[in-house]
């Protein structure tokens, strides 16, 4: 999700004069885009800020901000407490007035294309959390760099309120965007030569567009008015009267039958039988779905609020497998939740032996302060016990994560090559259409081609192949719209994310300030 909004910073500042830069020491404007769901995640930006610190004293007239759920959670706290650094405090749905706020702090205008001396005295204006109903950056066209794989926001928000998560309170309630919008901006991502598309949301399967029924674009006769040599059929949205999720990923994938489309996240109290069938239906759409769980104790989810039970979930999984039986599934599991006993630990850990995911991210529980468990519910779990059951999860993963590798040797797998291996130069990595990643030796793969491999060995988190396919022709990546061969993957969604983009073929554009910009997950 950050990556997909830091790229709509990208835009609106490079729509007011901005370019990135790789260069923070020279930058006008460091930005950094960050998250609030764990206390991990703050501790990434308090640190982050204490090495600004001789950064800023250098150049006391960059303007430092802090964009995204952790400054909209934190808000004064972040001018308060991080001293002289930072400038700018801005939540999710106020980017559109980035250029402004900017101007207000360091006088640049773009008119005068300068920057005048900024200000003593901290502007009131530089916090900007104001949460929006109705904002989801539909009319802008995010700034994406060359690469395969791009991320798509489908829709913002949450109304779930799960008693341990601030997304609701950072990011604000659901909304969504228009289906039209998004299916344009798959065939344009197309046409630039993106082979990836993954579609991003809180929760996804809540997506609900309302408007584009019977609006003339797409409507319920089955027809997209605005793409005549690409009809698109849908499935009646019946008496709902809505097109959702389901109707979205359908439309996704006829539009650009030879492009990857990938989805996150969903959530299990609307994951249903319609889409299932939508994404067995297409070979496009990859057979990777990542359905947190939380816990497999039915107490504490009904603490969590999850508003499903053990059971439920596991009849989603027994539907998933009995469609696609080729399906990875990984899910998200919070140990040491609030009052959290060790028969419902032990309810996890069946859960888990039971479905055996390909992978999942794990985490020991931590209170975020105004959620509904943090006003409510004692954390009461010792942190070395929280510690101990994580450890037990983690191992009966790893073990589950060897076995589903191990029974892919002799395999063979369409893969995404996305570039060299980090390891070896000689070696070159690839996804497969369950979001697994193989090594395998180049030979002459290249990046962006979609190659078939068969694979040799493995380890429980990746595995190891060898090329099968001869003819690159067929799998060669077109080169983008400017001429130029497609670059690596520029986005590693680690846990940590630290990127920033150089764009070196706006060169037509003027260049009046510099922007480095920094995602932390």
């Amino acid at each position: 999700m950050n990556v997909a909004d830091t790229e709509v910073v990208l835009s609106v500042l490079n729509k007011a004069g901005y370019q990135p830069t790789t260069e923070l020491e020279g930058a006008d404007i460091a930005f950094m885009n960050t998250c609030a769901i764990r206390e991990n995640a703050e501790d990434k930006i308090w640190n982050r800020l204490d090495h600004w610190k001789s950064l800023k004293k250098r150049n006391p007239d960059m303007v430092v901000g802090i964009l995204g759920c952790m400054a909209e959670h934190l808000r004064k706290d972040m001018l308060q407490k991080s001293g002289d650094i930072v400038d700018l405090v801005v939540g999710p749905d106020e980017y559109r007035r980035l250029p402004a706020l900017v101007e207000s702090i360091s006088g640049f205008s773009e008119e005068n294309n300068q920057l005048n001396p900024k200000p003593n005295t901290l502007n009131p204006a530089t916090i900007a959390v104001k949460l929006s109903r109705t904002e989801t950056y539909d009319d802008i066209l995010p700034f994406r760099n060359e690469g395969i794989s791009a991320f798509i926001s489908v829709m913002r928000g949450c109304d779930k309120f799960c008693t341990f998560c601030v997304v609701p309170f950072t990011r604000g309630r659901e909304r969504s965007r228009s289906l039209s919008s998004i299916v344009d901006e798959c065939m344009e991502l197309e046409q630039q030569g993106f082979r990836e598309i993954t579609l991003l949301g809180q929760n996804v399967n809540s997506y609900r567009d309302h408007l584009s029924v019977g609006s003339g674009s797409y409507g319920t006769n089955g027809t997209d008015k605005s793409h005549p040599k690409n009809p698109i059929n849908f499935i009646n949205p019946g008496s709902d009267n809505f097109l959702d999720f389901s109707d979205l990923l359908a439309a996704c994938a006829r539009a650009i039958p030879n492009v990857r489309i990938r989805y996150t996240t969903s959530h299990p109290q609307d994951f249903d039988q319609k889409l299932v069938d939508t994404m067995a239906e297409h070979d496009n759409i990859c057979k990777y779905i990542h359905l947190p769980i939380q816990s497999g104790s039915n107490r504490i989810l009904n603490l969590m609020n999850r508003t499903y039970t053990r059971e439920h979930y596991l009849s989603i999984v027994k539907m998933i497998r009995k469609a696609m039986p080729e399906a990875a599934l990984s899910t998200d599991i919070i140990v040491g939740f609030c009052t959290e006993t060790l028969e419902d630990h032990e309810m996890t850990k069946s859960v888990m032996r039971e479905v055996a995911y390909e992978g999942a991210y794990m985490f020991n529980y931590s209170p975020r302060p105004n959620t509904r468990a943090w006003n409510t519910l004692a954390d009461d779990v010792p942190l070395e016990e929280k510690t101990r059951r994580l450890q037990e999860i983690i191992v009966i993963q790893n073990e589950s994560s060897s076995r589903r590798n191990l029974a892919e040797i002799g395999q063979e797998h369409t893969i995404l090559v996305e570039g060299r291996s980090k390891k070896n130069a000689d070696e070159w990595k690839g996804r497969t259409d369950t979001n697994k990643t193989v090594i395998f030796t180049r030979l002459d793969a290249e990046v962006g081609e979609y190659r078939r491999v068969r694979i040799n060995r493995s380890t429980s988190a990746t595995l190891f192949g060898e090329l099968i396919d001869l003819d690159r022709a067929a799998n060669r990546i077109k080169s983008d719209i400017h001429g130029h061969d497609r670059g690596e993957v520029l986005y590693d969604l680690s846990p940590l994310v630290i990127s920033s983009v150089n764009a070196n073929e706006h060169s037509g554009i003027r260049q009046p300030a510099a922007m480095e910009l920094t995602v932390l997950n």
